[in-house]
């Protein structure tokens, strides 16, 4: 059997958190021509996965609460991810990024993004339950 490839784990690593946490409606689609996977709830969109053939962008909108929540923890992301933030144009509905996610490094900060953004709404699953698809 083959080694997995980091998108791979990305991949099924993303679907296990988001699943596993959270009890939302995933919604596929098309960004522009790019083929997209949106997590939401009801019409929030809590992470919006553009899908490309050698990473992801992973689309984080930052409202008030979560610009806030995320200025005191700032210290404890990776620098590449407080750069993005602080380059971010903030709109009148939030803070859009788009963060290029190819490694478990950069996914782990967006967990923490997305953790900030939304509290889990699941009662843990035991992780081997978790689908991965």
């Amino acid at each position: 059997m083959s080694e997995k490839t980091e998108l791979q784990k990305v991949r099924e690593e993303t679907m296990r958190f988001m699943r596993g946490n959270y009890v939302l409606d995933e919604v596929p689609g098309k960004y522009y021509e790019i083929d997209c996977l949106k997590f939401r709830q009801g019409k929030k969109t809590i992470l919006s996965i553009n899908i490309h053939e050698d990473h992801y962008d992973f689309q984080v909108i930052f409202g008030k609460a979560e610009r806030e929540k995320f200025e005191v923890r700032r210290d404890e992301f990776p620098s590449s991810i407080v750069d993005l933030y602080d380059k971010a144009h903030t709109y009148h509905d939030g803070k859009w990024m788009l963060i290029r996610v190819d490694t478990m490094e950069t996914l782990e900060a967006v967990k923490k993004m997305v953790l900030l953004k939304k509290k889990p709404n699941r009662k843990p699953l035991p992780k081997e339950s978790a689908l991965v698809r």
